[in-house]
């Protein structure tokens, strides 16, 4: 449902999770995402080849305000949990990589990237051959049928 972005967001910077959950939670937090991502590259490499897992998640900004803002995020996991895995680009930077000069500039971490979605699922069927729900919502789920590969039928149909 992500399109396929694999990164170590909250859809929260790190500074306001610790505000929120207090500093221990928010980087028990953190190291749980950080484990998410390495799983999902394993899984990717020895079960979903052709997911394509490519290298390299972004944060684009609009607004010079944004991007001091992305900025000092990437600094403060820098100096603060070890996170070296990124790059605040400048608008120039920014550009080459994008394509448009829209953008004022962007946080570039290596961590993470993106792979094709479907083709994870699929390139994961093997390990749900007993278990066919466990690739969907059990609550969604209707009528699992076996036709080479499962076609779910969710709540709308």
């Amino acid at each position: 449902r992500n399109g396929g972005q694999v990164g170590h967001g909250h859809n929260i910077d790190q500074r306001s999770l610790e505000r929120k959950q207090g500093k221990s939670d928010a980087r028990a937090l953190w190291d749980i995402a950080q484990d998410s991502i390495k799983i999902t590259r394993n899984l990717a490499k020895k079960h979903a080849p052709d997911a394509m897992f490519k290298p390299g998640h972004g944060a684009a900004y609009f607004s010079q305000k944004q991007a001091d803002s992305g900025r000092e995020d990437q600094e403060y996991l820098a100096t603060n949990y070890g996170f070296e895995q990124s790059d605040f680009l400048d608008r120039a930077a920014t550009a080459e990589i994008i394509g448009t000069d829209q953008y004022c500039g962007m946080v570039l971490e290596m961590n993470g990237g993106h792979l094709h979605p479907l083709n994870f699922a699929l390139g994961r069927h093997p390990w749900n051959y007993h278990k066919p729900d466990a690739l969907f919502c059990p609550h969604c789920t209707k009528h699992p049928e076996r036709l080479g590969l499962f076609r779910p039928r969710g709540c709308f149909g």
